[in-house]
């Protein structure tokens, strides 16, 4: 069986707009290149970072998925607030999303009996 990453991208012009996609699949739309951070959210499997561009097929348990104290997804973009991301940011955003959507899905199966 043929092994195929995780992780295939390809940034393309689409006239004024950006395209970042996976395996032939639109993930992140940039509108304009240059649009900040600014109130992210999580609203029907999108990932929303300002008012017009937004992470789309976005697995809702890594946005709301707790580390400690810690929502990663959203403190990850949060901590970014004001600032554009770069291609590389949005790869690395792309890359938490599916790390934590896995990382609950390994945990769902996990079973343990707790002796006393």
């Amino acid at each position: 069986m043929k092994s195929r990453s995780v992780f295939s991208w390809s940034a393309e012009p689409i006239g004024d707009a950006l395209c970042l996609r996976h395996d032939g699949q639109s993930l992140f739309s940039l509108q304009s290149y240059w649009c900040p951070v600014e109130k992210p959210d999580c609203c029907v499997g999108k990932v929303w970072i300002n008012q017009t561009q937004y992470f789309d097929a976005a697995p809702e348990i890594s946005w709301h998925f707790y580390i400690g104290g810690y929502q990663p997804a959203q403190k990850w973009l949060k901590d970014r607030r004001g600032r554009v991301l770069g291609i590389d940011d949005i790869r690395h955003y792309q890359r938490i999303l599916k790390l934590l959507s896995e990382t609950a899905r390994i945990m769902q199966t996990i079973t343990m009996t707790l002796t006393v």
